[in-house]
């Protein structure tokens, strides 16, 4: 075992070990953050800028055959306006103690691996987790419940509703911290207001939460006198996160200093499926966007694994054989689905994170996903220390961070479907 583990030797050994891997360890399910590539922006002030077309140009002259030298109407110029990004920070930590460090850097790269492999990909791991989680619904809630059944005087079960549960969000999210909303306001206050996930029944979308018994009542009084939702967030996240798709789907005002209100084509689309989602239905809910302006544009719609297997039997039902049949051999169902419209073709993705009761169709080439950095473990400030010493503990710490957000340049191209019940 050695003697003296120094930040210098982490360092070293994880640049010799990991160098510009680090890529090649973020998850499949991170399927937003793969799909949008990270484009380092350069930031005016607090904010990223960069122009959109909101408006063509108008003024045109019409005249009848024989009108002589008629006069010219004045001419209308297209509209462009300064689309205006604030990027969002996170940060996650991650602790080695002074034995497993001494015993990592004591025999080289190969037992600096094997004592790190865990902690590095599953700091990458959790911040791909979050940066997917609000890619998708940053500044909306990640669930909502009407409903709950008391524990004891520091717990209570929610239940979740089915159009806002999904599974993807809440396995494995034992321990996590989150807050509740009614209308906007903050359920209790300080400490109080900080409930911790203590059990999930996927089954039954039961999430179990603990907290303050102060707290506790709060939240059972809330959900018992609203005639409404209580609405989730992860701790600290409310006002504190990126818009997302779900977000850039649903507004109605201002967003990126640009008001859907004043501008059409600064407003997505929405369409209510009302049952199974179809392919039908998929080509219905296409039809506003490709009326402004989409076409020869591939889309991705992003469903709940739910959905998908909805479509997919729809599609199965559909299938005729052919000469290429055997009865020998019964072979059904798909891999990948991909159906095409009038935009052309539309690719299916099953992600894990989507609530069972939405959808959301947009071009991925649309969305852009910019800001200082991204997700790096890197110090910003001097770009090169990776592990710090802990001040009071007997330890090191090792950091992963981002500055980024996302845009959509085209929310006219958008489509949230609701209403699905599968």
């Amino acid at each position: 075992m050695a003697s003296t583990t120094t930040v210098s030797q982490l360092d070293g050994l994880y640049k010799v070990v990991y160098g510009d891997k680090l890529d090649n360890l973020i998850p499949d399910n991170a399927i937003l953050v793969k799909r949008i590539k990270f484009a380092q922006a350069e930031k005016l002030g607090k904010q990223y800028n960069f122009p959109v077309v909101l408006t063509n140009e108008h003024g045109v002259t019409r005249a009848a055959a024989g009108a002589g030298s008629f006069a010219l109407k004045s001419s209308i110029a297209m509209t462009t306006q300064e689309a205006q990004v604030l990027s969002y920070q996170h940060v996650i930590r991650s602790t080695m103690d002074y034995e497993a460090a001494a015993k990592a850097t004591s025999k080289g790269k190969a037992s600096f691996l094997n004592a790190t492999e865990l902690l590095v990909k599953n700091m990458l791991e959790s911040m791909t987790y979050e940066m997917e989680l609000d890619m998708l619904y940053g500044q909306r809630p990640i669930g909502s419940s009407s409903v709950s059944t008391n524990v004891s005087a520091t717990s209570t079960r929610l239940t979740i509703t089915a159009a806002d549960w999904a599974i993807g969000v809440w396995a494995g999210s034992e321990n996590m911290t989150i807050n509740f909303y009614s209308g906007g306001s903050l359920i209790s206050t300080g400490a109080d207001a900080i409930f911790t996930v203590s059990a999930i029944d996927a089954d039954n979308r039961y999430v179990t939460v603990t907290g303050t018994a102060t707290g506790i009542t709060a939240l059972d009084a809330a959900l018992a006198a609203t005639t409404g939702q209580i609405d989730i967030y992860r701790d600290g996240a409310y006002g504190n996160t990126m818009a997302g798709i779900d977000k850039i789907c649903v507004n109605t005002g201002s967003l990126f200093n640009i008001s859907a209100a004043t501008y059409n084509l600064w407003k997505a689309n929405t369409y209510s499926v009302g049952g199974n989602l179809t392919f039908a239905k998929v080509v219905s809910g296409l039809n506003s966007a490709i009326g402004r302006g989409l076409k020869n544009t591939k889309m991705q719609l992003f469903v709940s694994p739910y959905t998908w297997t909805v479509l997919m039997n729809d599609l199965e039902g559909d299938r005729r054989y052919d000469s290429s049949y055997k009865s020998s051999k019964a072979e059904t169902g798909w891999m990948n689905l991909e159906l095409f419209s009038q935009n052309g073709a539309i690719e299916v993705v099953s992600h894990n994170m989507v609530k069972q009761g939405e959808a959301f169709a947009f071009p991925v080439e649309n969305i852009k996903r910019i800001g200082a950095t991204d997700v790096t473990m890197k110090n910003p400030g001097n770009n090169s220390e990776f592990f710090r010493e802990l001040s009071d503990n007997a330890g090191f710490e090792l950091r992963a961070y981002s500055d980024q957000a996302i845009v959509s340049t085209r929310p006219a191209f958008m489509v949230k479907y609701t209403g699905i019940t599968n």
